[in-house]
């Protein structure tokens, strides 16, 4: 039995155990393509674990959110830079954030970026040429909240429209021949939605819109920051000074 340490998840100690398996290879032996087969591979065998031991808890009703800062454009430029050594050369893996998004927000950053890597990297793997994009955009805004879309779009095999309802449904893994190829425990979007709901977003999925392929997307409603019944604006901080705030009326 393999168990993550106290209060971790995989997710957080992927980082952290996969330079140590490595550590035990003669890297220097390695070429650069052994090392990114390797690599992708602890990322699969960490990534199956974390989405059998993520729904469990789901399942069980154990699972909770956290509060923290989130940064939603950092956090998307993150997982971006992750991906990027992954696409394929006939790829083009692209990122498009609103200037307007804001820098602190009340959210579960792991819990956003877990939902974030899932879309991105369904799409590098269903994807043969063509274009990934990852896009963030500011919907509605007032004093105490900011509704955000995130989106993944695509030019991969896309869905046939007679499974498209079925994909965010536990286990499930299409045995098309567009699809058997491709590895995964069928978890992953399952998982993705009870995390957006049990942040208060929604998810889902359409076709592109430009043409085949697939655009997934998230919603939700970020909450302002509060400290010590502040509300916290980073988005107009003035360099060398504090961010702004504003009493809150709670």
């Amino acid at each position: 039995m393999i168990i993550a340490p106290h209060g971790k998840s995989f997710t957080d100690c992927h980082a952290v155990c996969a330079p140590k398996v490595l550590e035990s290879c003669h890297v220097s032996d390695l070429s650069d393509l052994d090392l990114l087969f390797v690599v992708s591979n602890l990322t699969d065998i960490f990534m199956l674990v974390n989405d059998i031991l993520d729904y469990s808890k789901l399942a069980s009703g154990s699972f909770s959110i956290s509060h923290d800062v989130i940064n939603v454009a950092d956090i998307i430029q993150s997982v971006f830079r992750a991906h990027r050594k992954f696409a394929k050369p006939e790829i083009s893996l692209e990122i498009v954030l609103d200037p307007r998004l804001p820098k602190a927000a009340d959210g579960d950053s792991l819990r956003y970026r877990q939902i974030v890597q899932n879309f991105l990297s369904n799409a590098l793997k269903f994807t043969e040429e063509g274009y990934v994009r990852i896009r963030a955009t500011l919907k509605e805004e007032d004093e105490e909240s900011w509704r955000i879309l995130t989106e993944v779009i695509d030019t991969g095999i896309g869905v046939a429209d007679d499974v498209a309802g079925a994909l965010f449904t536990p286990f499930t893994q299409f045995s098309n021949s567009a699809t058997k190829k491709y590895k995964g425990t069928g978890l992953g979007l399952s998982i993705c939605k009870s995390l957006a709901e049990l942040m208060g977003g929604d998810i889902g999925f359409s076709p592109n819109t430009e043409g085949k392929g697939s655009r997934f997307w998230y919603v939700n409603a970020f909450t302002a920051f509060l400290y010590a019944g502040y509300q916290i604006n980073f988005s107009t901080d003035i360099p060398g000074s504090l961010p702004h705030s504003k009493r809150s009326s709670s």
